[in-house]
């Protein structure tokens, strides 16, 4: 519902405790997103955080402007960026920097602060500081240290005496070196096994392994190492005494999961993105979406020439990328294409070339049949994917990697995608990646992780609409999980149960441009009032011829009459006629959503 003004009884208690300015923000927001989408709450929900985050972020950035910097180098620098300074207001007193111009703690400059404060100083210079303000700097120094999980053992030893701390024993190797021989010492250990260690953390080492007759295994090997003091050393030096592996009992099978998305520079300058966003394997939200489904969808696409946009958290007005490949491949739906060269695409490729591996690419798509078990069978077609972080991305089994490679000959893909594949990628990226997809789908069976792929079509005729076998049972599978965004950076899972005559209406308002259009009409809020208003009455005129004559009538007969489900989620379907020469011919263009339409048999 909307709301009346900053000071409504009924605004959520988080808006309430909003200065009145933000909540004014907040209001316009949300009555502007509610206006063009008045049956979806939710979004009205992130529109209006979205834009009181956006004031926040404008407002920090502009006193970050205005704020005095000491200059180094041509480079400005804010009084947070150093831990020494004793007149805010005069740039030229502060010292002791450990931070860079974005705010990210400098690992380089923390090495010079430390050696500033300790007893030869750095390059002989010492900081001319108090022994009180030197041992708050040193404490100060190891807290950042920790921050960006440098381990105890690798912090400048006299630091810690200075800050009197007391630091960890010293060893004679450091936690790299001692990793290493952990590597090494596998072998030993476990004599005869055709086996190599992947990857070596400190408690853990994960290891592939190949058993005659059978397709290689990952396990995860736990072990410890002990340490002893070397003799009559004074400063009670240790040395690395026994490395001790877990028995072959206690290891544990796993499914080699890697970062879902990979970015490459072209020879152009752009910047090409490879995911995989989807698979035939059973995701966190116990569901799964058949290996049919995706082919059937990548051939909607692949007919229609439309794949939809690369976008941010599934959010409208945030496209950063286009996708211009998709294929099924070991039952993953592998993606790519290239980023956007705007702004907003530029900052976005800048932050995930830092934090890509904390990134994965989620889908939004139509759907028509669900089966009980929680399985998506086909038709169906996408509409979009989404970069978000990985453990919310709904598909977990990312298997991008180019460490393990296997045989090709498994990997079924068409001649056409695999020379497109190889031409966007080069020959051995490509042929990385087609090898790890097939390993890690034979991987994931192994594991015991439910895949579904189709059925013979007699075999999908017998079951039943309501989810039931041929034999009347029925396989369910854990329930959906439902969610609302009522808060701060949420995200949200919604259900609607309609009529066909309706669904025309409601689909074309999912329409790419439509969202892309209302997302960029919410921007002006965030500049001033009067140009929303007037950005709201030209986008409540293209939503108006949208909806038909007996909207309401439609609606209200779609509450009543649950005869078909679609759900529009952020995941990852038979196959369906070619649009005819009538469809395709032409200078009338064939949206997305009226792709989706025809393509689940909705429309004629």
């Amino acid at each position: 519902m909307p709301y009346s003004g900053p000071n409504d009884r009924d605004l959520p208690e988080a808006v309430k405790k909003l200065p009145k300015k933000l909540r004014e923000i907040w209001v316009a927001a949300f009555n502007a997103a509610h206006k063009g989408r008045p049956d979806d709450e939710g979004y009205a929900f992130r529109a209006a955080w979205a834009a009181v985050r956006r004031v926040r972020e404008g407002k920090k950035m502009a006193e970050e402007q205005k704020a005095k910097k000491k200059t180094e180098d041509g480079v400005g620098y804010p009084a947070s960026a150093y831990l020494h300074v004793p007149e805010p207001e005069k740039p030229t007193t502060w010292s002791l920097r450990v931070r860079d111009a974005r705010g990210k703690i400098d690992r380089e400059q923390l090495g010079q602060v430390a050696a500033a404060l300790g007893p030869k100083g750095f390059r002989g210079n010492r900081a001319k500081v108090t022994d009180e303000e030197r041992r708050k700097y040193a404490r100060q120094l190891i807290s950042l240290y920790r921050e960006i999980e440098v381990p105890d053992e690798d912090i400048p030893r006299y630091l810690w005496g200075i800050a009197g701390m007391k630091g960890p024993k010293e060893k004679s190797i450091n936690l790299r070196a001692t990793l290493a021989e952990v590597e090494s010492a596998l072998p030993r250990a476990f004599p005869g096994l055709d086996m190599w260690a992947v990857e070596v953390f400190d408690d853990h080492v994960i290891v592939s392994m190949h058993e005659p007759g059978m397709a290689r295994k990952y396990y995860k090997v736990p072990y410890q190492v002990t340490y002893k003091q070397i003799e009559g050393d004074p400063n009670e030096t240790e040395v690395i005494d026994q490395i001790t592996f877990a028995s072959r009992e206690e290891w544990m099978q796993v499914v080699p999961t890697f970062t879902a998305l990979k970015m490459f520079e072209q020879d152009d300058g752009r910047t090409r993105w490879v995911a995989i966003s989807s698979g035939m394997f059973e995701d966190r939200e116990g569901e799964i979406v058949s290996k049919g489904f995706l082919e059937s969808a990548v051939e909607v696409a692949d007919r229609v020439g439309d794949r939809g946009p690369l976008m941010i958290y599934h959010i409208p007005g945030t496209r950063i990328g286009s996708c211009d490949f998709q294929a099924v491949i070991g039952g993953f739906l592998l993606e790519s294409g290239l980023f956007d060269d705007t702004e907003v695409a530029r900052k976005a490729v800048e932050h995930l070339k830092e934090h890509g591996d904390d990134y994965g690419v989620s889908i939004q798509f139509f759907y028509v049949n669900k089966s009980a078990d929680g399985t998506y069978w086909p038709p169906g077609v996408i509409l979009e994917r989404s970069v978000l972080p990985r453990d919310t991305a709904a598909f977990p089994w990312a298997t991008i990697s180019l460490k393990e490679l296997g045989e090709m000959s498994k990997v079924k893909i068409s001649e056409r995608k695999l020379k497109a594949l190889r031409e966007m990628l080069g020959e051995e990226k490509a042929a990385e990646i087609l090898e790890q997809l097939e390993n890690g789908a034979e991987a994931l069976k192994e594991a015991g992780v439910r895949w579904k792929e189709v059925l013979e079509e007699d075999n999908a005729d017998e079951e039943g609409e309501d989810g039931t076998g041929a034999d009347g049972t029925n396989d369910a599978g854990p329930g959906t999980k439902e969610a609302s965004d009522a808060g701060d950076g949420g995200e949200e899972i919604f259900e609607f149960v309609l009529s066909d005559e309706a669904l025309d209406g409601i689909a074309r308002k999912l329409d790419e441009r439509i969202r892309d259009e209302i997302g960029q009409q919410l921007v002006p809020a965030l500049e001033g009032l009067n140009e929303l208003r007037t950005a709201l009455k030209e986008m409540a005129a293209d939503i108006a011829e949208l909806r038909k004559a007996e909207e309401e009538r439609l609606v209200e007969k779609a509450r009543h009459l649950p005869r078909a489900t679609m759900r529009r989620i952020r995941r990852p379907t038979r196959d369906n006629p070619p649009l005819t020469e009538k469809e395709t011919d032409g200078e009338e263009e064939i949206s997305l959503a009226e792709v989706a339409e025809r393509s689940l048999g909705l429309k004629e």
